[in-house]
């Protein structure tokens, strides 16, 4: 293995720097309202949301304009702040606000319009199936709090004749069908990140994750002022160990190598984030030179640890 290279930040090419703008970047899938592509992103729930509004047109045989006129409000103004807000320069937590406001637009919606009568229950999918894409799990086990809340509560606290008890059979078969639908939709889309982020050989992080992480990583070493060590493994001689022993050897050559470095380097976010609890991170926070031995330990770590696996 060839010698550990080690940046500081402030040595640290300058564009990759700027990408940072200040604010290390979230889980992109937790950002849909960040640019490019939120048009394309909002624009089928916004449509939808808009013909289930537009369903007011038909006669109804109770019609609470006020409550409409709220509705309808809150419907607009959500649509249009997702689209025209900066949500990028806003934590990643916020952009769950606009599905988590039309929740309080469906529960004015259905007692405008009768309660239970009205029909308006299922526009509770289109917030909740947009947080089962783009959310969080601890968004998505609220937005079932949520769900939960909109069906049950009117029974609880107005009763008939607009939420009638038959209502409980209802809300018990929406319950039992929304959480299986947001899990299962959620467990596809971590999967799907996965396999975008990592290496099928090895299991390491590809190049679209090394972009993130780096990025992620100057962007937290320039606003906390800390010390940020970027370090390069190089196999020697892999070619030649290629060419002699057979493609397959070399795929596990890869493997070896990607398992005998995580092993003393499991925790190396550490070095990332030496504001954490623990000895090592407390000592490469009082200077930058402990911080860069630190990490040339680590990198002799890794070597000595693949030489007792691969046998070199």
């Amino acid at each position: 293995m060839s010698s550990t290279r080690i940046e500081s930040a402030g040595d640290l090419d300058e564009h990759q720097i700027k990408a940072g703008k200040g604010r290390a970047p979230e889980n992109r899938s937790h950002r849909p309202l960040d640019s490019p592509g939120v048009l394309r992103r909002v624009l089928p729930f916004a449509t939808a949301a808009l013909l289930g509004v537009a369903t007011l047109i038909v006669p109804s045989a109770q019609h609470d304009a006020t409550l409409v006129t709220i509705a309808l409000a809150l419907t607009g103004a959500t649509i249009v702040t997702s689209l025209i807000l900066p949500w990028r320069r806003l934590p990643a937590a916020c952009q769950a606000a606009p599905p988590f406001v039309y929740f309080a637009v469906i529960l004015i919606l259905r007692h405008a319009e009768g309660g239970a009568a009205s029909g308006m229950s299922p526009l509770l999918l289109l917030p909740y199936f947009w947080i089962s894409l783009y959310g969080s799990r601890r968004q998505l086990a609220l937005a079932t709090i949520i769900v939960a809340a909109v069906l049950t509560l009117p029974i609880l606290l107005i009763g008939s004749p607009h939420y009638p008890p038959i209502e409980w059979r209802r809300a018990i078969i929406w319950l039992s069908i929304v959480p299986v639908m947001g899990h299962t939709v959620r467990e596809l889309v971590e999967r799907v990140e996965r396999l975008a982020r990592t290496d099928s050989l090895t299991g390491a992080l590809n190049r679209r994750a090394w972009d993130d992480e780096l990025e992620r990583a100057i962007a937290r070493a320039r606003r906390l002022d800390e010390p940020l060590t970027l370090a390069l493994l190089d196999i020697d001689y892999f070619k030649t160990y290629n060419d002699t022993h057979g493609h397959l050897a070399g795929d596990e050559l890869l493997r070896t190598t990607v398992e005998a470095r995580m092993g003393p380097t499991r925790d190396s976010h550490q070095l990332h984030a030496p504001s954490r609890r623990g000895p090592v991170q407390r000592q490469a926070h009082r200077s930058e030179s402990n911080h860069a031995r630190i990490a040339v330990e680590v990198g002799n770590a890794s070597r000595r640890c693949l030489r007792l696996t691969a046998g070199w």
